[in-house]
């Protein structure tokens, strides 16, 4: 019951005064699971490919780690699908 002029009694708004159950694994989404291990294998992914390799395109020639090389060529993937993806949706 809740005295006229003070903060409203349990229940007074139609909600629950009980603590959440379940805690920290109530809060853990599975996106969060898989955005975590995505994370940790790119991490991976970046430690295995540290080493030095040739790149060669159209004349000079360079040496960059491996981890630059494909991520310039997934960032440049993605510019080409997007580009693609603009014009196919101007003509339709």
């Amino acid at each position: 019951m809740s005295v006229p002029g003070g903060p409203p009694g349990p229940g007074a708004s139609g909600e629950s005064r009980e603590p959440a159950k379940g805690g920290l694994r109530s809060r853990i989404k599975p996106r969060h699971v898989v955005t975590f291990v995505v994370i940790v294998l790119f991490v991976i992914f970046m430690v295995e490919n540290l080493r030095k390799v040739r790149i060669r395109f159209i004349g000079p020639e360079v040496h960059a780690p491996l981890i630059l090389a494909l991520l310039v060529s997934a960032a440049l993937g993605a510019l080409v699908v997007l580009a693609i993806q603009r014009v196919l949706r101007r003509r339709g």
